[in-house]
């Protein structure tokens, strides 16, 4: 397998963009996109550089990406001759994200044990088992993604969160490939898909969700939240519980910011 170019990397990024916008959030996609792209106009004007080096980053993305949309389409072991020729030739020591990311793929497919010695932390706790911890560190550095899928590695009430992550994301084609995966497996009690109301809801929020959310954001604790819905206080908890979940948020600041800016709420 010979190493790519600049060009082939870059020419190949529509395509590669395109997948991943099917399987996450459009916006995740177009941050990384942007990024990528930025650090590869800088690299291809430095002086004396190898061409590997300046087109690094987007191999290893684009690698990245294609492994994601394999595992999604059922392929990815097919894809581990590439994914491990990507990891090998990666020569920017300081992308640990993307070559972690990339050791990642290659414990999805079977082809990895335990995790690089450099390897970031989120990915590498996945890698060894502890989903919990890899799902926290992901929610702390605002990955819902990758978050919803540590937390498909655990529990019933795990994935159930994993589900409502996805859907709040529009991440229609994982969350078909994770049903269909733990079902095969034999887990009972897999989420269907949502409702119709909570499927048009930008964050996949039920009615009574929006209904909690509105109050939430004018700062009102959940006694009171109760008391107006006519709820017990424990559901209200729940209701709130669930609502940080889809907007993988910590706090009740978080979540009305983040209503917000998805236009729930004026």
């Amino acid at each position: 397998m010979s190493a790519p170019t600049v060009s082939s990397a870059v020419s190949a990024l529509p395509a590669v963009l395109s997948a991943r916008v099917s399987n996450r959030s459009p916006s995740f996609a177009s941050k990384r996109l942007l990024g990528v792209i930025s650090f590869s106009r800088v690299r291809e004007g430095a002086v004396a550089t190898p061409l590997l080096i300046c087109c690094g980053p987007v191999v290893t993305f684009a690698t990245a990406a294609r492994a994601e949309a394999a595992w999604t389409a059922g392929a990815l072991e097919a894809f581990v001759p590439e994914l491990a020729f990507a990891q090998a030739r990666d020569p920017n020591a300081n992308v640990v994200r993307g070559a972690s990311e990339l050791a990642f793929w290659l414990w999805k497919a079977g082809a990895l044990s335990s995790a690089p010695t450099d390897c970031e932390p989120a990915y590498a706790a996945q890698i060894v088992g502890r989903w919990r911890e890899a799902a926290e560190l992901w929610q702390k550095l605002g990955c819902p993604f990758e978050c919803a899928l540590a937390l498909a590695e655990g529990d019933e009430a795990a994935v159930r969160q994993s589900f409502a992550i996805l859907e709040s994301l529009g991440a229609t084609a994982t969350l078909a490939t994770l049903r269909e995966r733990l079902r095969t497996a034999g887990m009972r009690g897999v989420p269907r898909g949502p409702r119709t109301t909570t499927a048009s809801n930008p964050a996949g929020l039920t009615k009574r969700e929006m209904d909690v959310l509105l109050l939430l954001a004018k700062g009102l604790p959940n006694a009171e939240i109760a008391r107006r819905l006519v709820r017990s206080e424990k559901t209200v908890d729940h209701h709130v519980s669930s609502i940080l979940s889809k907007f993988a948020v910590r706090t009740r600041t978080e979540a009305a910011s983040t209503a917000h800016r998805l236009g729930l709420i004026r």
